[in-house]
């Protein structure tokens, strides 16, 4: 099974999106080593059951995951995909203080989630 791994800027925010496709725990162990999250934030990365189709963690320092058991192609994966964009995006927004609000902030966590649904596509497609 193929795997994937590759870190995204948050657009406009200094924080980043890890992508997990298709990793082991011990490969994703591997891949968040080199940033010293501590083991709080190691244990909840790692939370994961057989049943998840997608998950998406924020780090204590605002970072986020978001692991899939496999590199989303089918709709049912893509949909998934898109939901745990959503989180990571209410995550991130909601600690700069940009809450959710209709005909306040929705246009920018509307362009926020287009602009990370075209990063993530632009890395699947290669």
């Amino acid at each position: 099974m193929k795997k994937l791994n590759r870190i995204i800027d948050f657009p406009g925010y200094p924080f980043s999106i890890m992508l997990s496709f298709g990793q082991s725990d011990k490969e994703l162990i591997r891949s968040l080593k080199p940033y010293n999250l501590g083991e709080d934030n190691m244990k909840e990365a790692l939370r994961w059951s057989p049943t998840n189709r997608g998950r998406c963690v924020q780090f204590s320092t605002g970072q986020t995951l978001i692991r899939m058991p496999a590199i989303p192609k089918t709709p049912t994966q893509l949909g998934t995909l898109s939901h745990e964009i959503f989180h990571s995006v209410s995550f991130v927004l909601d600690r700069v203080g940009v809450k959710f609000m209709m005909d306040v902030s929705d246009e920018v966590y509307a362009h926020a989630i287009g602009e990370i649904t075209q990063r993530v596509h632009e890395i699947l497609k290669r």
